[in-house]
């Protein structure tokens, strides 16, 4: 979301978006784009739905890679930890400003804490051997080196988040604020070598 972008260019860091409207870009055109302009990182911001809701789902979450694999051009000396980083510092902003860790019906080697990290289905492997991810724009970035996360806000199919969370641009601001925020305190904690935040509950 541009309201993100702008809050995290203010703090002088350089946001270059994939896109600036609804037009159709490929996942590997996506990750193509940021490395071509240098990008440290990839966050794809999203609002969750589900057609077929048993469980009420609503919340939060990240999804991120599975694997510790790193390509030789990767920008950092683990991709893996910097999502992780990532993921934890933006599902933290987010549980600030209310919003719960989601309660969707993952299993427990998938899904934890928040951060869903789910392997491909057609025993793909990365070039170490290890399993690769499911999520197109995930494994795309982690083959270019880039640590790519998507960021899962809330369940537009779930009223009570619609309401709280999404129904306002005021609102929609306010989840863009937190993204900004777990953002530059995940970058600001790399360049002072802590290891990580604490976990949102």
């Amino acid at each position: 979301r541009s309201s993100a972008a702008s809050d995290v260019y203010k703090r002088q860091i350089r946001v270059v978006m994939t896109r600036n409207s609804d037009t159709a870009v490929s996942l590997a055109g996506r990750i193509e784009y940021a490395a071509a302009n240098n990008a440290d990182y990839v966050i794809s911001m999203h609002i969750n739905s589900k057609s077929t809701d048993e469980l009420d789902a609503h919340g939060c979450m990240v999804l991120m890679s599975c694997s510790r694999y790193q390509p030789a051009n990767a920008r950092f000396t683990s991709i893996y930890d910097r999502e992780r980083s990532l993921a934890y510092s933006i599902l933290a902003k987010l549980n600030g400003i209310g919003i719960p860790i989601a309660n969707d019906s993952w299993n427990g080697n998938e899904y934890k804490d928040g951060i869903l990290q789910r392997l491909n289905t057609v025993n793909e492997l990365y070039p170490d051997g290890s399993m690769a991810d499911y999520y197109g724009l995930i494994n795309e970035g982690t083959c270019a080196g880039i640590p790519t996360i998507i960021v899962e806000h809330a369940f537009l199919s779930n009223e009570n988040d619609y309401r709280n969370f999404l129904c306002t641009n005021d609102k929609l601001d306010a989840l863009a604020k937190a993204d900004a925020e777990g953002i530059i305190e995940s970058i600001r904690l790399s360049l002072i070598h802590i290891s990580e935040p604490t976990r949102p509950r």
